[in-house]
């Protein structure tokens, strides 16, 4: 919510290629296919007037076929490829990344540069965009709570300031919330948004039981026991459910 999006949204250009996400993978670079396809920078003998024609041509082709017939058919640094969120990452798309930074400017946002991808980003300029300062906070504050009567104006620039962390998104979600209902002292007390608050990456907490479990049946069945056999498979299934529901 800090505006990454919002920035990303403003570049223009004529060589300019735009997408949401690079996963799943294969959507990705059809999707990145589609625009190429658009922009006609397919040679005719490899292309199609339609493009739905274009990929039932190549419904058999695989993730790498479709990586060759990206990158064939850009020259290097003659198109920039906008990735709104790169936030998910894996070993595989972190090797995509470097493939597509041979042929592509490449502009993306994402939450945080983990540490087992930073070798990956080294060539990236990075724009740390953080969220607002008090003040930067009042003045907006100030702009969408124009015409709206409250009690204390001060008072609710402070709540939404302590309440938001400064982040753009969540203060204004909380002031659309002020304006579809009556303002009152207790209304403005009550305001609040899970978006500003720290995430708490669950990864590991999942993680260490389920492989506990998994080599506990596995223990269980060396040994015999089925009980225990069974015991630690409905263990191992209850943990995949809550990571589902997490």
């Amino acid at each position: 919510g800090v505006g990454k999006s919002h920035l990303l949204g403003l570049l223009q250009g004529e060589h300019l290629l735009r997408l949401q996400t690079l996963t799943p993978v294969r959507q990705g670079l059809i999707e990145i296919a589609r625009a190429l396809h658009q922009r006609h920078a397919f040679p005719p003998a490899a292309s199609l007037p339609d493009f739905d024609a274009f990929r039932k041509l190549h419904t058999r082709t695989s993730i790498q076929g479709w990586l060759r017939l990206v990158l064939d058919a850009v020259a290097k640094d003659q198109w920039v490829l906008v990735i709104d969120d790169l936030s998910i990452l894996s070993p595989y798309l972190g090797r995509l990344l470097d493939q597509f930074g041979g042929k592509f400017r490449i502009i993306a946002a994402l939450r945080e540069v983990k540490k087992g991808y930073v070798l990956h980003f080294s060539r990236f300029e990075r724009l740390v965009l953080a969220n607002l300062s008090r003040r930067e906070t009042q003045q907006l504050l100030r702009q969408h709570l124009a015409g709206l009567a409250v009690e204390d104006r001060t008072l609710l620039e402070t709540h939404l300031w302590e309440h938001s962390g400064g982040n753009p998104r969540a203060l204004l979600e909380m002031v659309e919330h002020l304006r579809r209902e009556p303002v009152t002292a207790e209304a403005e007390r009550q305001l609040r948004h899970p978006g500003a608050h720290p995430q708490i990456d669950l990864t590991p907490i999942i993680l260490i039981p389920a492989v506990l479990l998994v080599a506990a049946r596995f223990i269980a069945r060396g040994l015999g026991d089925t009980e225990a056999y069974i015991l630690a498979g409905i263990g191992a299934a209850l943990v995949m459910g809550v990571q589902f529901f997490l």
